[in-house]
């Protein structure tokens, strides 16, 4: 029994998120205590994910307005309307922070070092969420007082944060990331901050259209972060439902020696092989983004105009945040077969 909770230990962390393998010191208390930390820290970065669709949703109920230096009672109904569920999102925001606790005391000092030093990047990201939701809601009072704001401003202000957003994103896989390739939960992670990278790509395009300094050399830059994301998501795509399916394996091959294992174990294997068939979703999400981004280039490289190269972004991040939102609901999902999960393997 002693080797068969080994081996189940060894396939939780294969199929664990990306932080980084334990050292020497590893203990299953420690594994438990870092899945489930992580699983909060998540919700987190989850919800400032969030923020650009829900600005979206929530700023298109202006679009009705039509006379912008004469606000209709009708108008301000409408606006407050916004303001208050701009509220109700940022103050989610807010509280899901306050629920992250500290990092748990491990004996891995290594790994306890890196959760803490994560905590500064949850942080930075929470923040630059918030600044996109005041940015919003104080744009929507200029606008109810009957200011006529500059919609770049706003515009400016929410691809500000987002770019740091998404630099925190990308500055934490780097701080946690694993180095193990042949981990579901690395290549996963890989190919969500692959498509953070293009996400910023063309942000960073945005921005310089939006204070005037864009130039057709942004276009090398743009094919070159374009030309590393390809190839990441294409070895990405590739090798992940291989190395799920082999976490699968590994305790079929447990079942296999020993008939006689306890049903927990049998059902600690089901839900593993739940876990693993999520994994098989991220291909497809991998090709979707690749399509995103050769029609983006395509259209974006033909443009004449700002106004056109602006339309053309929009269609491309509304797509790229189509294609986080079908991620998210997966690692949601992901989430809560790794929290039944733990519960199997504390039964056993």
């Amino acid at each position: 029994m002693l080797a068969n909770l080994l081996k189940l230990l060894i396939v939780f962390v294969l199929l664990n998120s990306s932080d980084r393998a334990f050292g020497q010191n590893e203990t299953a208390e420690d594994l438990q205590a870092v899945t489930a930390w992580s699983l909060q820290r998540y919700a987190s970065f989850e919800q400032v994910a969030y923020v650009p669709v829900r600005l979206q949703s929530t700023l298109q109920a202006t679009n009705s307005i039509s006379d912008r230096g004469n606000i209709s009672a009708a108008d301000v109904r409408i606006i407050d309307l916004a303001i208050a569920d701009i509220q109700a999102d940022r103050q989610l925001l807010i509280d899901t922070f306050d629920r992250l606790p500290p990092p748990p005391a491990l004996r891995d000092a290594e790994m306890y070092r890196r959760l803490s030093d994560s905590v500064p990047l949850v942080e930075r990201a929470v923040f630059n969420g918030r600044i996109q939701y005041d940015a919003a809601i104080g744009w929507l009072v200029a606008l109810r007082e009957g200011c006529d704001p500059e919609p770049d401003e706003l515009a400016l202000a929410l691809a500000d944060a987002q770019i740091s957003y998404l630099e925190a994103m990308i500055d934490l896989f780097d701080l946690t990331g694993s180095q193990d390739l042949s981990n579901p939960g690395t290549l996963d992670a890989m190919q969500r901050t692959a498509m953070q990278f293009a996400q910023r790509a063309v942000l960073i395009l945005d921005r310089a259209d939006l204070v005037g300094e864009w130039n057709a050399g942004l276009l090398e830059n743009l094919d070159q972060n374009f030309a590393g994301i390809r190839q990441v998501v294409t070895f990405t795509s590739t090798e992940i439902s291989v190395r799920a399916s082999e976490s699968v394996r590994e305790l079929d091959e447990v079942i296999e020696a020993d008939p006689l294992v306890s049903e927990g174990f049998r059902a600690y294997r089901n839900k593993i092989a739940e876990i693993a068939e999520t994994y098989s979703l991220v291909p497809a999400a991998g090709q979707n983004l690749l399509f995103a981004m050769e029609e983006f280039r395509d259209r974006y490289g033909a443009a004449t105009s700002r106004e056109e190269r602006q339309l053309i972004s929009q269609t491309f991040m509304s797509s790229l945040r189509e294609i986080a939102l079908q991620q998210n609901i997966v690692k949601t999902r992901r989430n809560q077969l790794f929290r039944e999960a733990t519960r199997l393997a504390n039964e056993l």
